[in-house]
């Protein structure tokens, strides 16, 4: 159990969340910072209970409508439980190591987000989300993916993904 622990806080450290909260904390404006730690907080829990194999946890940390890989919005937190659960059960996280890259919010990106994606992405996201571009990594596979976190009162939500 403690070797576990250090483990996840070695993993952990690695994930250079602290160093986008302050490079990103001026191009905020007009968010407040604290909102901004808690969706970290959020990425952070959703990775750890990937990684754990809790989908219980999983869970606890998302929210519907949820935008789904760019193709479709769940309504349903039952179908996107069966969604999570499939990469948890057929093991497919083992290394996982995530790295945040960048922290957007959704009013920049507004303009840009295009065609079938884009129009998907504008139904779910409001411009005080925020899109965390991160990096992922499992076994000797490096991947691109978008977790879109909103802040409502003194939590966070991932509403979508994208790799």
């Amino acid at each position: 159990m403690i070797r576990k622990r250090i483990l996840w806080t070695i993993l952990f450290a690695m994930l250079p969340i602290g160093q986008a909260c302050a490079e990103e904390e001026p191009k905020l404006k007009g968010s407040n910072l604290e909102g901004f730690m808690t969706a970290s907080a959020t990425v952070d829990a959703f990775f750890k209970a990937m990684l754990e194999g809790d989908l219980d946890a999983v869970m606890a940390t998302v929210d519907v409508p949820w935008f789904h890989d760019g193709k479709r919005i769940l309504e349903s937190k039952d179908e996107l439980r069966d969604i999570l659960r499939e990469p948890i059960e057929e093991k497919e996280l083992i290394g996982l190591k995530a790295e945040v890259k960048e922290v957007k919010k959704f009013e920049s990106l507004r303009d840009s987000a295009s065609g079938t994606t884009g129009e998907l992405l504008k139904k779910v996201a409001k411009d005080s989300d925020l899109v965390f571009f991160m990096k992922v990594t499992v076994g000797t596979k490096n991947e691109e993916m978008l977790l879109l976190v909103r802040v409502k009162g003194d939590g966070a939500k991932i509403i979508g993904l994208r790799d």
